[in-house]
């Protein structure tokens, strides 16, 4: 995974100077600096050791914490410590795994040759866990003084923001009867934040953003790629945020035929979105859990034809879900409209605002929409709204938005906690709603039911 800000950081437990094993997710609700640097007691690793002890005492004071990284083990690095007078801890990590998954390892070009080893960069990560600087080069003598205007800016440390979008639909340039303009008119008059244009094999681009110069709402590109497996069976998979045209493969059975058109949407780009399983009853778990690549499942698609409950005989999409979570593979849920119809609305056709995500992100833009929906930092719903979602390394919390503005009567929620194979873990009601983890769960993720029929869905945590 490609680390951008924007994003969750990736966690990671590595020993300490001072004694103790350090996890990131512990600092959840304190900012942290990790600075990856090449080596103890060289030039200039202690000319930037030193500007960061002796700019520390204001650095904590902006409530920021500092951890440096390198190859050393424990013994250079007390070394490195006692003989500097460093204030602050250093981070051992010897297998270079986590200077490998920041992308500060690898290879280098110094006095004009290339070599393999550590590079010097900085990450700060805000209150939430999201990176929201990077120094891809750091300037030794400079370093400190750098972190500690950005942190004074406050800029950095911005709580990020929740955005409505859709992600499935269609217009006049596959099989929606309304035009892009309108289809894109009817979202935004909404209250959408972002959508995702994703017409039957047919890349439509609109130069939204260059003509309306909006900044509040704003188109990502996309397809439903439709293919055939076996000439009959139908597989339709979401590519967002493509960058070319991603042409349909149909294959001989059901998992050929989604691993080559997930690889085709990977290749233009994109990320991949199961759609619609239930529909012709076309996809099963374990076709699901036998592809590679795919980022997000369709859990509710507000198509009447898709079967989203199941039935007697078969699972629902909820519970193909769990059976894919169950089998160790994350993939995350989504809801969305797969809207056609425009102009008329009834139960029988697929009209728009029946279903949809909520993205927590640093700014309203392609990429870091594209980063939270990478990273799972969505819920999807079908009309509730939540306020947060907190998750660390001991509990799932959530809080729900009382009453949507919209809405002018009380409602009442029911939180259902799930684990392995579709375990019902704990049920609460009220507006908000927390979960212990044990250990033992596999994975938890949390349904909130409201008491009109709305629902909403967070990410699976994975345990251990």
């Amino acid at each position: 995974m490609e680390i951008n800000v924007g994003i969750k950081a990736p966690n990671f437990t590595l020993p300490s100077s001072s004694g103790r094993d350090v996890s990131l997710e512990d600092f959840m609700g304190t900012k942290v600096l990790i600075f990856f640097y090449p080596k103890d007691d060289t030039p200039g690793c202690t000319i930037e050791a030193c500007g960061i002890r002796d700019e520390y005492e204001n650095i904590k004071q902006k409530d920021t914490i500092v951890f440096g990284i390198s190859a050393d083990d424990l013994d250079s690095h007390n070394s490195f410590i006692k003989k500097f007078g460093l204030n602050f801890e250093l981070l051992s990590d010897l297998d270079k795994k986590v200077s490998i998954t920041y992308g500060a390892w690898g290879e280098k070009i110094l006095y004009g040759k290339k070599s393999i080893g550590m590079k010097r960069m900085s990450f700060l990560i805000n209150e939430e866990g999201v990176i929201t600087k990077i120094w891809k080069k750091v300037t030794p003598d400079k370093h400190a003084s750098q972190l500690l205007e950005a942190i004074s800016k406050g800029e950095f440390f911005m709580k990020n923001k929740w955005y409505k979008g859709n992600i499935h639909c269609h217009t006049t340039n596959s099989d929606g009867d309304a035009d892009p303009e309108f289809v894109v008119d009817w979202y935004k008059r909404h209250g959408y934040n972002f959508l995702v244009v994703s017409d039957h094999n047919h890349l439509t681009i609109l130069e939204y953003a260059t003509k309306t110069k909006d900044v509040d709402f704003i188109l990502i590109p996309g397809e439903e790629v439709t293919s055939f497996a076996n000439t009959s069976i139908p597989v339709h998979i979401n590519g967002i945020g493509i960058h070319s045209l991603v042409e349909p493969q149909d294959r001989d059975t059901v998992i050929e035929t989604l691993q080559a058109n997930i690889n085709g949407i990977i290749s233009a780009g994109g990320l991949a979105s199961i759609n619609h399983p239930n529909y012709k009853w076309s996809i099963t778990s374990n076709d699901i859990y036998s592809v590679n690549g795919a980022t997000m499942l369709e859990v509710f698609n507000g198509h009447p034809a898709t079967n989203n409950f199941g039935s007697r005989n078969k699972l629902s999409t909820e519970q193909i879900w769990d059976e894919v979570l169950s089998y160790g593979k994350l993939i995350f849920g989504v809801a969305t409209d797969d809207s056609h119809k425009y102009y008329d609305f009834t139960p029988e056709l697929s009209n728009p605002g029946r279903g949809w995500i909520t993205v927590r992100a640093s700014e309203l833009n392609q990429e870091s929409i594209m980063n939270s929906l990478r990273s799972g930092d969505f819920y999807s719903s079908t009309g509730i709204e939540l306020k947060e979602i907190n998750i660390d390394k001991q509990s799932l919390e959530i809080e729900i938005d009382e009453n949507p503005k919209e809405l002018n009567f009380a409602m009442e929620y029911e939180t259902t906690f799930t684990g392995f194979l579709g375990k019902e873990l704990d049920k609460v009601s009220g507006n908000s709603a927390s979960y212990q983890f044990q250990g033992d769960e596999v994975y938890v993720r949390a349904t909130v039911s409201g008491s009109n029929g709305f629902k909403a869905w967070t990410q699976p945590v994975h345990i251990n």
